[in-house]
């Protein structure tokens, strides 16, 4: 008697003791009436004693109905905590992580109106930066460029990000009057977070490969 019984077969004794009918436990824990009935034959054999009366099905007996009010009084106290543990974690501190451009000029404004969207609860933006390995960063909720591997998390599209060229005003009007073929004769700089943004432009232009 020292070890304890499925957790499954106590649950399953409550219900019925508690709702006096073996289908209407079935139905509030989800399984068949067959299954609790199982249970509470399983339960029997292990406690050694008889937890019905002989003749009346449903009667519980006295050890019976003191065994299903300490597993109720239990089992309320596993949902007073579950719920105490909800109620933390919906006051916890979230945090977003985000490019650090992206932050400054567009989430940290709005960061009042979504931490009050959201019923008060706190949210902390970490910046990422370009050498920033995002995987290795601790967040809830993080927005990045080109994320292929995702793999583990759920990823949902939130934009799509358009770029276009810079230049001097001067150059900039000399390149708009010869046309998208005069990029070829420009020196780029290019930066390695804007992968495959310049070839797309080259490509554009009806050039192969970037010039020399």
């Amino acid at each position: 008697m020292n070890r304890l019984p499925p957790l499954r077969s106590l649950i399953a004794l409550e219900a019925v003791i508690r709702t006096g009918n073996i289908v209407a436990a079935a139905d509030e824990l989800g399984v068949t009436a067959g299954a609790v009935s199982k249970q509470l034959s399983q339960l029997q054999q292990q406690i050694d004693a008889p937890l019905f009366e002989a003749g009346h099905r449903l009667r519980p007996t006295p050890l019976a109905t003191e065994l299903a009010l300490g597993v109720g009084a239990g089992l309320l106290r596993i949902h007073d905590a579950w719920s105490a543990a909800g109620k933390a974690a919906e006051t916890r501190v979230l945090t977003l992580a985000a490019n650090a451009t992206l932050a400054i000029h567009w989430i940290l404004p709005r960061l009042v109106d979504a931490e009050a969207a959201m019923g008060g609860r706190p949210v902390r933006v970490s910046q990422l930066h370009t050498t920033d390995t995002w995987r290795h960063l601790p967040f809830d909720i993080a927005v990045i460029r080109q994320a292929e591997e995702t793999d583990g998390w759920e990823r949902h599209t939130v934009g799509v990000e358009r770029l276009t060229l810079l230049a001097a005003p001067g150059r900039a009007r000399r390149l708009r009057r010869a046309g998208l073929e005069a990029v070829a004769d420009e020196l780029f700089l290019v930066s390695k977070t804007r992968a495959g943004e310049l070839d797309a432009w080259l490509a554009a232009a009806g050039l192969d490969g970037r010039p020399e």
